[in-house]
């Protein structure tokens, strides 16, 4: 993995508070077993932390919350892409991927299929990757 590091039980019971608090539909026991599940997320625990946050928070025009469940914590969406600042404002987005046009290197949904298929190392998230032909 690059920048990330694996989550650690503190930061997920921790975590896993925080976003009770802002969601309390969202049991503390469930939380802290999704993110244990995914604990090898390519983010960095501030911008996993970040994202949830925005993605627990985020409402819809009619006052409804965006996400009915916090398993679109660890989904693409827009919580990755634009997350809100203390004033409500968005913040700029971070570094392109550098294969994929128009997608944040630190969540890119092209790269992530190209993991999940098998055809790029994780740790190349969002960075330039050249597949090479399996010898015969």
């Amino acid at each position: 993995m690059t920048d990330s590091q694996t989550i650690t039980k503190p930061q997920a019971e921790a975590l896993a508070s925080i976003l009770h608090e802002l969601r309390p539909e969202w049991g503390t026991p469930a939380l802290v077993t999704l993110i244990g599940r995914n604990r090898e997320h390519p983010a960095p625990f501030p911008a996993l932390t970040q994202a949830a946050i925005t993605a627990a928070t985020r409402r819809n025009p009619d006052g409804t919350p965006t996400a009915r469940t916090p398993a679109v914590i660890y989904q693409p969406g827009k919580h990755w892409d634009q997350p809100i600042n203390d004033a409500g404002t968005r913040i700029p987005p971070g570094p392109p991927c550098e294969d994929h046009i128009g997608q944040e290197a630190h969540n890119c949904r092209c790269c992530w299929a190209d993991i999940k298929a098998g055809t790029r190392p994780e740790q190349l998230l969002g960075k330039h990757h050249t597949e090479t032909e399996p010898t015969p």
